[in-house]
């Protein structure tokens, strides 16, 4: 009896280390950026640029969680009533996609897109500072899909001070602990077995 109940306890242990789904998050990887270039004498804005900022990778920050570089796959940057700007009409610079200067400005650019999935997890690293959440670990990201909060990603030259939008994808923590619904029905599980097998062991007795 010691024994079957030493094994029901170590097969709990080893459950403990089976991954389960966690709830997922939204994890910010980079930002939509207006960025002014020409100022007149009245101290207007006259001229600028949109670039669409990959912030992960080793550098990254609180604010920027993700260590693993990822890649934009699709871009798609519509400014006002303009055909739309693919990835490969952006200029690259350090870790950015640029767009040529504006003048005069736009009221409104708008981007969708989507990043390559990568093959496994991604690392996260934070301290949560400020309003930021302490997301640390490995996560899977779970859609490639770019997506802003709110939604659509967008940014206007006329804002003030300058629009950026935190662009965003879907990811959730490899969790390591069971929920308790499946301790729960491991537990009744076990010690329905081992009532089982004492009846069994029971009656051969007999």
């Amino acid at each position: 009896m010691r024994r079957n109940m030493l094994r029901a306890v170590l097969l709990i242990v080893a459950l403990v280390g089976v991954s389960v789904p966690a709830q997922a998050a939204m994890i910010p990887i980079g930002e939509l950026v207006f960025t002014p270039l020409d100022i007149d004498v009245d101290g207007n804005v006259t001229s600028g640029t949109f670039s669409v900022v990959n912030q992960t990778g080793p550098d990254s920050t609180n604010a920027f969680p993700i260590t693993t570089l990822l890649t934009f796959d699709t871009l798609s940057l519509t400014i006002d009533a303009n055909a739309p700007l693919a990835k490969s009409d952006l200029t690259a610079n350090l870790n950015s996609l640029d767009t040529g200067l504006y003048s005069p400005l736009p009221t409104l650019a708008t981007l969708t897109g989507s990043i390559v999935l990568p093959l496994g997890p991604v690392v996260l690293v934070s301290t949560g500072a400020g309003s930021t959440p302490a997301w640390n670990g490995l996560f899977n990201i779970t859609s490639a899909t770019l997506f802003g909060n709110p939604d659509p990603i967008s940014v206007s030259p006329f804002a003030n001070p300058f629009d950026f939008h935190l662009i965003y994808v879907d990811a959730e923590p490899i969790n390591t602990v069971p929920e308790p619904m499946t301790l729960t029905l491991v537990g009744t599980g076990l010690a329905g077995a081992m009532l089982r097998r004492r009846r069994a062991q029971r009656v051969s007795s007999n």
